[in-house]
């Protein structure tokens, strides 16, 4: 799900971004990639469930507590989608509900193996951001589909997606810093420090927040 520093409803995404960003510093890059989607103008920014209240209690959770977190709205979203096969914004609204969960099941830090229900999630995530994206088009769900992929292990095709959407949508900040991210996990750093860069270039006014993030990364390689 992206998050949007100017739509206050988003607010609550910043608790599992960051939970992430922890965890994910303690490995390789970090998860800051979900601060620099932006849903501008989409149809769907609301987080479909409350994930930052599930992250916040994801080491006392089980499996079966962050499910029943979502199930519930899947169950709804899915039977409204069918109902109206024609109205491409549910793809997106079950697309984000998929993202969000799968965030909550990298958080859990309990005993379980989440690793073939996460990638599962994951996997549900990206078909349904594939079905908007064939029927229409968003910036932020094409960066969201990518950061799907980077957090599902297919750093590659996260890399080749973005890659593609920029030589269609030069302007469009979120996308470069997301790329140079991505290459930036795979040790790639004259690639990561020129995505960063345009990153920067692009958005002169820092219309997507994403500058401060930028020359961190840039100052660290």
């Amino acid at each position: 799900m992206a998050f949007d520093k100017k739509n206050a409803g988003l607010g609550k995404k910043i608790g599992i971004t960051v939970v992430c960003v922890l965890l994910a510093l303690a490995m390789t890059i970090p998860s800051l990639v979900l601060l620099f989607s932006d849903d501008k103008g989409s149809s769907s920014t609301t987080s479909t469930t409350d994930s930052a209240s599930a992250a916040t209690t994801a080491e006392a959770a089980t499996v079966a507590d962050i499910d029943a977190e979502y199930e519930e709205t899947e169950t709804a979203l899915i039977a409204s989608a069918e109902a109206a096969p024609d109205d491409n914004t549910y793809n997106e609204t079950i697309g984000n509900l998929y993202f969000d969960w799968a965030l909550d099941l990298m958080a859990y830090t309990g005993t379980e193996d989440v690793s073939a229900h996460l990638a599962e999630t994951w996997a549900k995530c990206i078909s349904y951001y594939d079905t908007f994206l064939e029927k229409g088009s968003s910036a932020p769900v094409e960066v969201d589909r990518a950061i799907a992929f980077y957090y599902s292990g297919d750093t590659q095709s996260a890399i080749d997606s973005m890659l593609a959407f920029t030589a269609m949508n030069e302007d469009y900040s979120p996308a470069w810093a997301n790329l140079g991210l991505f290459y930036e996990s795979r040790g790639e750093t004259d690639l990561a420090r020129e995505s960063y860069n345009k990153a920067l270039e692009v958005d002169p006014e820092d219309e997507y927040e994403v500058a401060t993030f930028v020359n961190g990364r840039l100052e660290s390689l």
